[in-house]
Formats: structure tokens, C-alpha cells, sequence
């Protein structure tokens, strides 16, 4: 799956992927839990912050996957 893929390389690149921030939420919404994990943990090891970025985690919480509300927890 491409877009797991992208987000997973996206994260291993910590602070340098930063600015591909605004893609990875915009995974948070996908229709695949799998696509959402790692959305969220990339969005953790890029080190995004702002309001945005902690809505789209907050929404994560109430996810069937725990999987899914333990990335966006953590």
C-alpha cells in the first residue's frame, strides 16, 4: 500500500519530514485504519505540533483500532 509506505518513509525521516506535516493529516481521515496508525506515528516522529495536528489526534481517540487511539495517544 502506497500510502502506508509514503507515511512510514515520511516519519523515518523525523524533523526533516516536517514539512509534509499537512499530507500526513490529511491521512489522519483515510478510510483505512492501517493508512490512520501510521499517519499518526509519523506525524509523532516528524515532530508536528499546532492546533491542527492535535485535533486530527484528538479525533483519533475514538477509533475502533486500538492501534489507531494508541498512536494518536502517544
Amino acid at each position: 500500500e502506497v500510502r502506508i509506505l509514503t507515511c512510514n518513509v515520511i516519519g523515518n525521516l523525523g524533523a526533516e519530514g516536517a514539512a509534509a506535516a499537512e499530507e500526513l493529516r490529511a491521512r489522519i481521515d483515510d478510510d483505512d485504519e492501517s493508512v490512520r496508525f501510521v499517519a499518526a506515528k509519523a506525524l509523532r516522529a516528524v515532530g508536528a505540533d499546532g492546533p491542527e495536528v492535535h485535533a486530527s489526534l484528538r479525533s483519533l481517540l475514538a477509533a475502533k483500532s486500538g492501534q489507531v487511539r494508541i498512536s494518536a495517544a502517544t
